[in-house]
């Protein structure tokens, strides 16, 4: 390994340090590592792309009980204007589908605004349309996941994926992914990289909590 890279994987093992997603004696093993001859280290590997998705409005529209109440509102004020030529209805009507639509932009918006990035060693989530924040979680340091969905949610294959982590940002709550998009696949290549993400680090969780706890 030449300097330009020693450096480089330094950095990196710093930044995980100051971000808590190592302890003490995690990054001083670590640094030891790349300080050596041989400058192995188990903590900087290359970083491999596998998945983009934001969480899905079409899928929430048509595969969620709220998203058929809210095609209703914007249907049933398009049948009752069309039906009466009273004036009064047909204002209330008008209020109702523009109800039924703001309802659809808004939740387009919250998932526009969230875009979750899968790599071989994070799950990345870059909240934000003007402003931008951006957290993500080690995928060594996830303990558990599932998936839950409905009978409506299996009609457009969305589903809300939770995962519970030792990271020091989401240690006291659980990282929530609602309406996501092939939710099962997904949900079964975040389990493949977390398992391959521990061998690489060769670490293992142990569980003390709970899952529902």
């Amino acid at each position: 390994m030449d300097d330009a890279t020693r450096i480089s994987a330094l950095e990196k093992l710093a930044s995980l340090y100051r971000a808590g997603n190592l302890s003490s004696a995690e990054y001083e093993a670590e640094k030891a590592k790349l300080l050596a001859a041989d400058g192995t280290s188990g903590i900087v590997t290359d970083e491999t792309p596998v998945d983009t998705f934001h969480g899905s409005t079409l899928g929430w529209l048509f595969g969620s009980l709220l998203g058929w109440l809210v095609i209703l509102l914007i249907l049933s004020p398009i049948a009752a204007y069309a039906l009466t030529a009273d004036e009064a209805v047909r204002y209330v009507s008008l209020a109702l589908l523009a109800g039924g639509v703001a309802a659809i932009v808004v939740r387009w918006i919250g998932n526009i605004a969230k875009k979750y990035e899968l790599t071989s060693q994070r799950l990345i989530l870059r909240t934000g349309i003007v402003f931008k924040r951006v957290d993500e979680i080690e995928l060594y340091r996830v303990k558990d996941s599932r998936v839950d969905f409905s009978l409506l949610n299996q009609l457009t294959g969305i589903g809300t994926i939770t995962l519970r982590s030792s990271d020091v940002s989401s240690a006291e709550t659980d990282f929530t992914i609602r309406d996501a998009p092939r939710a099962r696949a997904i949900r079964e290549s975040i389990r493949t990289l977390v398992d391959q993400a521990r061998q690489r680090r060769r670490v293992r969780e142990m569980d003390v909590d709970e899952w529902n706890a």
